[in-house]
């Protein structure tokens, strides 16, 4: 216990940041050409095809915004109607939070995402590359914004309607605007019941005043109903929130409270709110305490709900992103159920080595003919840097240049996926779908302070049905899943488009898998039935290459899907390839 407390407190202490340092690749034959030549022989030969099922149709698209004519340049202007001399921008770079109610689509945005997730990282330098520009601290907008939060522009909460094919921006988040609203980042979470869409946002300037804020709108009539900042039972605002749930007619919410998280359930009357009582309208209770953040949220078996968590600084850091299980119920969750919850599985148990499986989160989940389906999440360089710093503080000096090297190879990790059933009991059956039979593992000796990359069976002792990131080394992260017409789908975010064109900020290394167009844009895979594997629907960005994620998906009449697109100054028209997010419907109507 006391060692497991140690290693927590330590990595607490570390500053996770994409690293600028750029070092030469050493002479080979060093530590790092295994590892290169480990990922190399798993990926330089991958073939993969295309075969899809779905018309796409494009139902809406970020508009441009702002002209842009360099970085810090005091021409540059947010809400511009000319760009003579400059370039035209659209800050529009993700839709997170979504959900149909009736025949409308709700969905709200976040702009320029990577730029202010680094810049509140601490990275400072500014990016320019041909598709993309993070100005950062140099942006004409600091002040009145800080530094790190200079590429922040106004988040929108967006109705598409069906029936007459419009986009209508119901409410800008302005600063200030609509009775005092705090600095918003964007929605994450969005459900609905009975016509009442809620949509929940994060806002504050830095982890000290981060908060959830929550809009509710009336979908029947298009009213806005309000917002109000989330608090808990002790009046303390909650910190952050991610995907929120329909099911059985309620709502949930996965909320973070400092050192864990918590399963809301929403109390809201609906009728009355129709008719004007809005007494009910902020009402929760928490039915589900957690000492990771909940992040993804799904149903098990039809009577559970079943949670993936990112990893939080307490007890259960170094158990990585875990499967949190409720009790079973037969209409909804009580907070009676709320110390209930159980962890069920933990990337610990698949990934051998230390930091990476601490610094790996759950991604997407669904359940599937009688399987629950779930897939991983990992930020590129996030583990490298955990891993120079962890051990960079228990054994001076390291590391040098070839071992910095040797440690981004240890631990890159490409998306892995499972599925698993009976995982209420004591006896699971869990398998890997998509992952890697060994992956590499640091192995240090606190005696001689020596350590060594080695190649390591994965712990679970199982044999995947194939190979990680489903071919592409790139992939890195299980961003949604959803059941449409008898098929799950699998939305993904990939980063080889950001590293072919400068736009990750690591350091020049040998890669083993080379970022060609053929790899760029989030892909769509499909699963025709339990038992075979994926099939790629898309592997381009779902018809837009710049397409780097597939951050939303709803299945109802079609599949309609938000997307994440942060190239912001990828505005000129060049058939669909562009910037911005998009809204797309995916029908079987060919």
């Amino acid at each position: 216990m006391g060692k497991s407390r140690g290693i927590a407190a330590l990595l607490k202490m570390v500053v996770v940041i994409f690293s600028f340092s750029v070092f030469q690749h050493p002479a080979y034959g060093a530590p790092s050409d295994d590892l290169y030549n480990f990922w190399q022989s798993l990926y330089a030969d991958c073939s993969r095809l295309e075969s899809p099922s779905l018309q796409i149709e494009l139902l809406g698209k970020a508009p441009i915004d702002e002209c842009f004519y360099g970085v810090g340049d005091p021409r540059n202007l947010y809400g511009a109607t000319s760009c003579d001399q400059g370039r035209w921008k659209v800050n529009g770079g993700q839709l997170w939070g979504m959900v149909k109610s009736g025949s409308k689509i709700w969905f709200g945005t976040r702009e320029n995402p990577m730029c202010v997730t680094m810049g509140m990282s601490g990275v400072r330098t500014p990016l320019l590359t041909d598709s993309e520009v993070c100005e950062f601290g140099q942006s004409l907008y600091v002040p009145p914004l800080p530094e790190g939060m200079g590429d922040w522009r106004p988040p929108a909460i967006y109705e598409y309607d069906i029936s007459t094919r419009q986009v209508l921006q119901k409410v800008h988040l302005l600063p200030g605007s609509l009775d005092g609203l705090p600095i918003v980042h964007g929605t994450r979470g969005a459900a609905q019941k009975d016509g009442i869409v809620l949509m929940a946002a994060v806002a504050g300037t830095d982890a000290a005043s981060m908060s959830v804020v929550l809009f509710a709108f009336n979908s029947d009539t298009g009213q806005f109903l309000g917002w109000k900042t989330l608090l808990d039972q002790n009046g303390i605002p909650y910190k952050s929130t991610r995907h929120w749930l329909s099911h059985q007619d309620q709502i949930y919410g996965c909320l973070w409270v400092d050192n864990g998280g918590r399963i809301l359930r929403w109390l809201g009357d609906t009728k009355a709110i129709k008719n004007g009582d809005l007494s009910s309208l902020w009402k929760f209770e928490e039915v589900g305490v957690l000492d990771q953040q909940p992040s993804t949220i799904a149903v098990y078996n039809g009577n559970r709900l079943v949670v993936g968590t990112r990893q939080t600084d307490t007890k259960r850091l170094l158990r990585g992103g875990e499967l949190w299980l409720s009790p079973p119920f037969v209409d909804y969750l009580r907070t009676s159920d709320a110390a209930k919850w159980k962890v069920v599985w933990s990337v610990a148990t698949y990934d051998p080595d230390l930091v990476s499986a601490a610094t790996t989160a759950i991604g997407a989940l669904a359940f599937f003919d009688g399987y629950l389906w779930w897939g991983t999440e990992s930020e590129i360089g996030k583990a490298w840097e955990v891993h120079k710093q962890f051990y960079g503080k228990i054994k001076p000096g390291y590391p040098t240049d070839e071992e910095s090297l040797a440690a981004l190879y240890g631990t890159w990790r490409p998306l892995s996926l499972f599925r698993g059933r009976n995982l209420e009991k004591m006896i699971q059956d869990v398998e890997i779908v998509s992952g890697f039979n060994t992956l590499p593992k640091y192995n240090f000796d606190a005696m001689t302070r020596k350590g060594k990359w080695e190649i390591v069976t994965n712990r679970m002792g199982k044999q995947p049905w194939g190979i990680g990131g489903l071919g592409n080394w790139y992939q890195v992260q299980a961003y949604s899943m959803t059941v449409f017409s008898g098929k799950l789908f699998l939305g993904t975010n990939e980063y080889s488009h950001r590293i072919a064109t400068g736009g990750m900020h690591l350091p020049a290394f040998p890669l083993p898998q080379h970022p060609d167009q053929s790899l760029w844009g989030a892909e769509l895979w499909r699963f025709d039935n339990a038992a075979s594997y994926p099939v790629a629907e898309s592997l381009a960005g779902i018809g837009n290459y710049l397409n780097t994620a597939v951050r939303n998906m709803i299945a109802d009449d079609a599949i309609y899907i938000g997307t994440g697109n942060t190239n912001n100054l990828a505005t000129e028209e060049a058939g669909p390839v562009r910037g911005g997010w998009e809204v797309l419907r995916l029908t079987s109507e060919y």
